[in-house]
Order: C-alpha cells, then sequence, then structure tokens
C-alpha cells in the first residue's frame, strides 16, 4: 500500500511516504510537488496533505488536486487540513472557508477547472485545534471517481 503525507514538514507519519520541499525536515522524498508527484497513474492508495495548501496559490491548488487525482488509484482517498479563515502567516497564499470546495464538487468541475478529475465529499469538519490566528483547521476528505 504505497501513502503519501505531502508537505510533511517536521511531522513525517509512519508508514506514509513524507514528502516536502524542505531539506532540513528529512523527508523521504524531497520535491517541489507543483512540479507534479513522481508516480505513475493510479499508482496511490492514500494522499495526506495538512496544513500545506495554504501556501499554495489558487492556481497552483488546482494543480496539485489535478496530481493527486492522476495518482490516486480509483476511489482511493485525499486527507487535506487547512487553516479555516484568514490566517496570519506571510508565506499564506490561500484561504478557507466550509465552501471552499462547493465548486470543485460539482459535475462541471473538471470542464471549469480545465483538469480531468472528478471528485466527491466523504466528510468535511471544522477542529477548533488552532492559535488565535486562525479560527480552527478545517478538514475535508475527498473520494477519486474513477
Amino acid at each position: 500500500m504505497r501513502r503519501l503525507n505531502i508537505g510533511s514538514g517536521p511531522y513525517p507519519k509512519p508508514d506514509y511516504v513524507n514528502i516536502d520541499v524542505n531539506r532540513r525536515w528529512n523527508p523521504d522524498v524531497t520535491r517541489d510537488v507543483r512540479k507534479g508527484l513522481p508516480y505513475d497513474n493510479s499508482s496511490v492508495d492514500e494522499i495526506m496533505a495538512t496544513h500545506f495548501l495554504e501556501h499554495l496559490s489558487q492556481e497552483e491548488v488546482i494543480d496539485f488536486l489535478g496530481e493527486c487525482y492522476r495518482v490516486l488509484k480509483p476511489d482511493c482517498t485525499l486527507f487535506l487540513g487547512m487553516p479555516l479563515g484568514i490566517a496570519g502567516p506571510l508565506e499564506h497564499k490561500t484561504f478557507y472557508t466550509e465552501h471552499s470546495f462547493d465548486t470543485l464538487l460539482q459535475p462541471d468541475a473538471a470542464d471549469y477547472y480545465r483538469q480531468d478529475f472528478r471528485w466527491e465529499l466523504v466528510s468535511q469538519t471544522v477542529e477548533q485545534d488552532c492559535p488565535d490566528w486562525c479560527e480552527g483547521t478545517l478538514l475535508v476528505v475527498l473520494r477519486a471517481l474513477k
């Protein structure tokens, strides 16, 4: 079973391939995933990306979701976690609300975003675990419909 932890930073997960652009965290794979994921089509069982998406521009987020879809096996899941609301750190490029993924889940999303993907929402919750610079953590689980 191949499971990816993308943007692992200083929080590697056991039994996952930990991927980060920064070598100082000693990831299993050092890579800027904005340049793609080094895996074949439909070869990954699960992807986790927590406190990672907010560091990408909106266009990069859509491209990243397309790349996740490409490498995930049919009906496998993508776990996302990101700060809810306006977050303070300067390196944050995108901000999320409970409605941020609404368009992504529409039947015509692939055409709208010009991507080859079709996602189904498995769950969406908010955890109140953030420091005072955000309103909580938005947790979204998506299933790749192939």
